[in-house]
């Protein structure tokens, strides 16, 4: 194992140990590797457990207990789709100034009582509905998220029904992928390469126990034949390689090296 895969594992195992004591943080200034951001913003809710069940939806997830930074971070957004929890207090404030960004895909309010001026949001689009319990309003997320996911997949940049070589590319894809791809095919593959891909993942998905378990079963049961059952799931791999697809993020790609040389075998056999 390298020098960095070797910090990377110790790095994470450090994490782990404390994780189940420390306090989780969900300020989250590092970059988003998915397609998709949760924003939640409420000036004093502060619930962990909510919190991690909700990362188990969606990985990013961004606390703001100040309204300006959180109107500020949503119309900066790019590229990926947002999903807004808002408390009920503040939606009369923020709604109108976020509601109409491109990138923003449902809006959610959270409310201990019923609102005093439930008819004056109800008139926006992207308000998927307002919630008085975490129940009802996990159910609709995760509803909201696989139906937005899935109008995603329709536009993937791969699909593991054709060739590495012939697959839905936009113009500018279509001058560096084969370079990447003959690069992959030509780099020797070993362990080592698999285990800090996974190190990072790990990192990545710090206190999501169910992209934690994936990770873990992908480590003990990944072989190169099932290298498109692994694609075609939806779990971290999926999710990371199509942003890194969208977005032309040859780093991210690259650490995939294994799994794409994997991958364009078993295409080739598929495709003889």
């Amino acid at each position: 194992m390298s020098a960095c895969a070797s910090s990377s594992s110790m790095y994470v195992t450090k994490k782990k140990a404390r994780r189940g004591s420390r306090k989780i943080s969900f300020t989250n200034d590092d970059p988003n590797y998915e397609d998709f951001s949760l924003v939640w913003l409420d000036e004093k809710r502060e619930q962990n457990e909510i919190q991690c069940q909700l990362r188990c939806i969606i990985n990013y997830l961004k606390l703001f207990h100040n309204i300006e930074q959180c109107v500020k971070y949503v119309n900066s957004v790019t590229s990926e789709k947002i999903f807004l929890i808002i408390s009920d207090t503040l939606s009369k404030t923020v709604i109108p100034r976020v509601h109409d960004h491109s990138q923003l895909e449902h809006i959610y309010i959270y409310c201990h009582r019923r609102m005093s001026h439930e008819s004056s949001v109800q008139t926006y689009a992207k308000l998927s509905g307002i919630f008085m319990d975490n129940s009802s309003l996990m159910i609709k997320l995760k509803e909201d998220y696989q139906v937005s996911s899935h109008n995603l997949c329709s536009t993937s940049v791969l699909t593991p029904e054709k060739s590495m070589n012939n697959f839905n590319v936009n113009s500018s894809t279509v001058n560096w992928f084969p370079l990447l791809i003959e690069t992959v095919i030509r780099t020797p593959q070993s362990d080592s390469i698999k285990k800090y891909l996974l190190s990072k993942c790990e990192l990545d998905y710090i206190d999501n126990e169910l992209e934690q378990k994936s990770i873990e079963n992908f480590r003990q049961n990944y072989k190169p034949t099932d290298v498109i059952s692994w694609y075609k799931r939806d779990c971290f791999i999926y999710r990371l390689l199509n942003k890194a697809f969208r977005s032309e993020d040859i780093i991210t790609l690259f650490k995939f090296r294994f799994f794409l040389a994997d991958m364009h075998h078993q295409l080739e056999k598929l495709h003889l």
